[in-house]
């Protein structure tokens, strides 16, 4: 990259970091965007822009809509740096290093858009090898049409383990269990927010949907549950928990973990 100077620099390619490279772009700034991933789209829209018709169909309307922007994103004329690794920032100075060569880049303005990552919540045998983020499934399918072995274990809390579980089923991944980590209330919370769903049913419906698939394949919910461990013995996995007053367990070949996501923050802290 021999340029240095920008009007504004955006750091993540994903949905808002595409969406704000476009606006820019239509009131005639030099834009430059920097991502670690070799195509735009972030983790929620990975590769979408060169994913095969069959992997759209598969994932819906949202990752279409994905595709839609990576593309809108590729023809806006904005400049877009892959496998760029942002390590340090200061007011119009970027700090980057591209194919293993540091350089600082100078802009006007630069945006921070660098998304969301999972909500890192230790367990006992979090860290043995195939216990994963519920994250890393998504990646995977996107990232290579890959999936895991079954049966999977879920366990946590949050929108993504009904889309994971959804996934996994539609795949003909066995699953042994979710065990969900709320608050066995939350139910009763939720009632007292009914009025949002006027807001948005159709997205209503859709996670509702995938809950619902799931009860009718039979998967058995775990709700209210706490104390998780995971042990493996003879390469299968067993998690132990405590659902609602009582002591159980579940086997699987995989665990994939989730308890919802948080802002990613690195680059503010540095």
């Amino acid at each position: 990259m021999t340029r240095t100077q920008w009007d504004a620099i955006i750091v993540g390619a994903g949905p808002a970091g595409m969406a704000a490279a476009i606006e820019l772009r239509r009131r005639k700034l030099d834009v430059l965007v920097l991502d670690r991933q070799q195509e735009p789209g972030g983790q929620v829209w990975r590769r979408a822009g060169s994913a095969p018709q069959e992997l759209v169909g598969f994932l819906g309307g949202e990752y279409e809509e994905g595709r839609n922007m990576a593309r809108e994103f590729q023809n806006s004329g904005a400049e877009f740096s892959a496998g760029a690794q942002v390590w340090h920032l200061l007011p119009q100075n970027a700090y980057v290093s591209i194919a293993g060569k540091s350089m600082n880049l100078r802009a006007r303005q630069i945006l921070i858009a660098t998304g969301a990552m999972e909500r890192p919540v230790p367990v006992p045998g979090w860290t043995l090898p195939g216990v994963l983020g519920a994250g890393a499934a998504d990646v995977l399918l996107k990232s290579g049409g890959m999936t895991f072995e079954g049966p999977v274990v879920l366990c946590g809390n949050g929108p993504l383990i009904l889309q994971t579980l959804d996934h996994l089923l539609r795949l003909k991944v066995g699953v042994s269990g979710v065990v969900l980590t709320g608050a066995a209330t939350n139910a009763f919370k939720a009632v007292t927010k009914l009025h949002g769903i006027a807001a948005r049913p159709l997205y209503f419906m859709h996670g509702a949907g995938m809950g619902l698939r799931g009860a009718m394949a039979r998967v058995p919910f775990y709700p209210g549950s706490s104390a998780v461990s995971i042990a493996k013995e003879g390469g299968v996995f067993k998690v132990c928990f405590r659902s609602l007053g009582k002591e159980r367990s579940l086997e699987g070949a995989t665990v994939l973990l989730h308890e919802g996501i948080v802002s990613e923050q690195c680059i503010t802290r540095l």
